[in-house]
């Protein structure tokens, strides 16, 4: 990995394939183990424990080695199926009340609406505009779009007794202030990749609008903006139309290697016009709109970062190996100095993308804390998901998410394709005993009529993954859809206590 100015001095590769643990010791270390044999969860402990941060976690001692041996997919297939995911939208949950608000900003400064915004029942919203993404499933070569959510509903409920979404959402406002001083929640981001950077800076201050503006090297130019309290980062070429007075060097205590994306400027320079020459595509050709109406040059997705406080955690164990073999996730330790590394994953069907969890032991925190933070993500998870005995309980926190789609169909050919690898991610997180809630769409027409199940799985960590599958494993009528008219976002349940629709 080129660094373009980061300070990274070492790397750690983390890999699930064959039947064998091995822990070399130099600079650059491998775990290999089968994905379809014993996951043997205790060696990659080892490694989350040379990690800093990680001797801090005493929630997560050496496990007890378990064999999973649930397999549906037969290894010649596997690669073909996982390599069919894809990322399609990062969610946050906002304040009660600020969802148009936020919205208002994203269309603003950011990105055509994926659609008006949608009514969840009894006041509850869900909004968001739409960016691009490069990805090469064979299934959908045509699905480029990825959205940006926000969900505005009253009724969810975090744990009770801590901070609620409306709290957390005002202690991010004040601490970010007026975007002058980096702290470590905004390692919390999502990063789109713009091919003149200079136009949104020149919105920004004919708006009079706060932003962070920061350099690495002399490549990357990076605009930060937060909305409703959360950071959208904004990065292209560092050229001589930026105001460059405005923009300074990341610093050793905001772990400046983290900000750099993965791959050079010219990489998803050339991922956009590629993507731009295409109109068949939906997103692509509102986006094409959208420049032409505002003078905003296309977004490309290009990452998401994790602020985390230990990188040592069983649930973290899990996600690697969750997502290696249901997504083709290839993760590695990436050290940024004495006091900051990341775990990384990247996806060789979405070049370019990468997802960071961040441990900055130097950053500012403030009163509230990552630990703090992170906390409260795993009780309310705890309080409301577990006790329900399926998954048909939820919690505010389960908004917050980052969206894996898989494009095997369920109808004709690739039927039994999807059910089976929807049972494989069903019993790993039975397995696991993961915090989970699924929800059932119904809707979709003509060859690709779709039954979604959506499954929001609570990894280590402030944000949950969304499996999207387009079949659902266990055909019951009693899998739940979306309603924001109960705490529960349960439309069955609300049905059977009022005896009316969700609406």
């Amino acid at each position: 990995m080129s660094n373009y100015g980061s300070s990274e001095v070492a790397d750690e590769q983390i890999s699930y394939n064959n039947g064998s643990a091995d822990l070399d010791q130099s600079s650059r270390k491998r775990v290999d183990v089968r994905a379809l044999g014993p996951i043997l969860i205790l060696s990659a402990c080892l490694v989350y424990l040379s990690v800093p941060g990680a001797q801090r976690d005493q929630q997560s001692t050496t496990p007890e080695l378990d064999v999973f041996s649930i397999t549906e997919i037969p290894q010649s297939e596997r690669n073909p199926i996982s390599n069919q995911s894809y990322f399609y939208k990062f969610t946050y949950p906002v304040a009660n009340g600020t969802g148009l608000s936020g919205f208002e900003k994203l269309t603003k400064f950011l990105c055509p609406p994926m659609a008006d915004p949608e009514d969840l029942g009894c006041d509850g919203l869900k909004v968001g505009c739409e960016v691009l993404i490069s990805q090469q499933t064979t299934a959908d070569e045509t699905l480029h779009g990825f959205q940006l959510h926000m969900v505005d509903t009253p009724r969810f409920e975090t744990y009770t007794g801590g901070f609620t979404i409306d709290q957390w959402q005002t202690y991010f406002t004040e601490l970010n202030g007026n975007m002058s001083e980096f702290n470590a929640f905004q390692h919390n981001k999502v990063t789109l990749f713009t091919t003149n950077l200079a136009v949104l800076q020149q919105k920004l201050e004919s708006e009079n609008e706060d932003y962070m503006a920061r350099l690495s090297g002399d490549m990357y130019a990076h605009i930060l903006i937060q909305i409703n309290g959360r950071i959208y980062e904004v990065i292209g070429a560092s050229t001589s139309e930026l105001d460059l007075a405005k923009f300074k060097a990341w610093d050793d205590s905001e772990c400046k290697g983290a900000h750099v994306p993965i791959k050079p400027v010219s990489f998803y320079q050339n991922q956009v016009m590629e993507l731009m020459s295409d109109w068949d595509d939906d997103a692509i050709s509102r986006t094409a709109v959208f420049e032409e109406e505002t003078g905003l040059p296309p977004l490309l997705f290009v990452g998401v970062s994790v602020a985390t406080d230990s990188l040592h955690s069983l649930k973290f164990d899990s996600l690697v190996t969750d997502s290696q073999r249901f997504a083709n996730a290839d993760w590695s330790f990436k050290h940024y100095g004495e006091e900051c590394v990341a775990l990384t994953g990247e996806w060789p069907q979405m070049p370019g993308i990468s997802v960071k969890y961040v441990h900055n032991a130097e950053a500012t925190q403030g009163e509230q804390t990552i630990l703090t933070y992170e906390s409260a993500v795993t009780k309310s998870h705890s309080e409301h998901l577990a006790p329900t005995g399926n998954w048909f309980g939820w919690d505010h926190w389960l908004d917050q998410h980052i969206g894996v789609r898989n494009t095997v169909y369920d109808p004709g050919d690739h039927k039994v394709m999807c059910e089976r690898l929807s049972r494989e991610i069903t019993e790993s997180l039975i397995h696991t005993e993961m915090p989970v809630g699924e929800r059932l769409v119904m809707g979709g027409g003509g060859d690709k009529a779709l039954n979604q199940t959506h499954i929001y799985s609570g990894y280590h960590g402030t944000l949950a993954w969304e499996y999207n599958q387009q079949c659902y494993e266990w055909r019951e009528e009693s899998v739940p859809g979306i309603c924001s008219c109960n705490a529960m976002n349960n439309d069955i349940a609300y049905f059977t206590e009022t005896g009316v629709q969700c609406s």
